[in-house]
């Protein structure tokens, strides 16, 4: 389980072909003393590091990532030199600074516009019908692994307001318009649609349930 709270952003060494998928390699800028088989959250998915290395700028973290991840979020599309948002899981007692994170990526969505003033960045992302049902204003959602507070919604698109802190810590500075982002929607909205009655279901989210 993760917060949504970004404590670094790696580097991506290497991409490379496997039978099961892709063996993805990141080169972490801050983490220290992660082990093989812990869980770390990158860009918001949830993987397992299924080796660790030593590089000449320092350790490396390998993870196997197979189709149904690279098919499901934007981490097919990396490309070496990518930087990347890491979040080690949430210890018991430690203060839940976010919200309830999976790290299990619902979709992509698509960012469509960003606006900058001097305060903060608002940033829209357009997501599928499905998706946008489990998105209500001034609840919680992670882009990327940013838990981030919904600023406005729509049956299309919603957006968030970035303060520069998260803008500069993470790698949403990357970011442009028409970029993919990886999208979790809250888990306790696809809880409750789960055990409403299928004819208070919006039919998006029941197709999706009797997939």
């Amino acid at each position: 389980m993760f917060t949504g709270i970004v404590s670094d952003v790696g580097i991506v060494e290497s991409i490379s072909a496997a039978p099961y998928g892709t063996r993805l390699s990141v080169r972490p800028a801050k983490f220290t003393g992660i082990q093989t088989a812990e869980s770390v959250a990158v860009n918001g998915v949830c993987l397992t590091v299924a080796d660790t290395g030593e590089a000449p700028e320092g350790a490396v973290l390998h993870f196997d990532c197979v189709q149904e991840t690279l098919d499901r979020t934007s981490l097919g599309s990396l490309r070496p030199g990518a930087r990347v948002n890491l979040e080690r899981p949430v210890a018991a007692g430690e203060p839940m600074g976010g919200h309830f994170v999976q790290g299990h990526v619902d979709d992509k969505g698509r960012i469509t516009e960003i606006v900058p003033d001097e305060e903060a960045r608002t940033v829209r992302v357009s997501c599928a019908p499905e998706i946008m049902q489990l998105i209500v204003h001034k609840g919680s959602v992670a882009i990327d692994g940013i838990s981030l507070t919904v600023a406005s919604c729509n049956d299309e698109s919603f957006t968030v307001a970035i303060i520069p802190f998260t803008w500069e810590e993470t790698n949403l500075r990357d970011r442009g318009v028409g970029d993919e982002v990886n999208i979790e929607t809250d888990i306790l909205a696809k809880y409750i649609a789960r055990f409403l009655p299928p004819e208070y279901v919006p039919e998006p989210l029941r197709n999706i349930q009797e997939a």
